[in-house]
């Protein structure tokens, strides 16, 4: 399956990121899912590592209307 440019400009964004938010990307845009399960552990160490990474994923995901659960005991409104 071909990446939209909008798609392709973002992992091309993402490669000096620290972080795994290029596999996450490339996961999610070969599968039409409507709600991505994320770990808050995840959500923690994305926004630790790499948060500007992280809020251009979260509205990549969002242009993309898919939802975002997260999944672990840690809570932050930031997803």
């Amino acid at each position: 399956m071909a990446l939209d440019e909008a798609t392709e400009q973002l992992l091309h964004e993402l490669r000096e990121s620290p972080t795994d938010l290029a596999k996450l990307v490339v996961r999610t845009a070969h599968r039409c899912r409507a709600v991505l399960p994320i770990s808050a552990d995840a959500v923690a160490r994305w926004n630790k590592d790499d948060p500007d990474s992280w809020g251009r994923v979260r509205a990549w995901l969002t242009t993309r209307v898919v939802g975002r659960i997260m999944v672990g005991t840690t809570f932050s409104p930031d997803v």
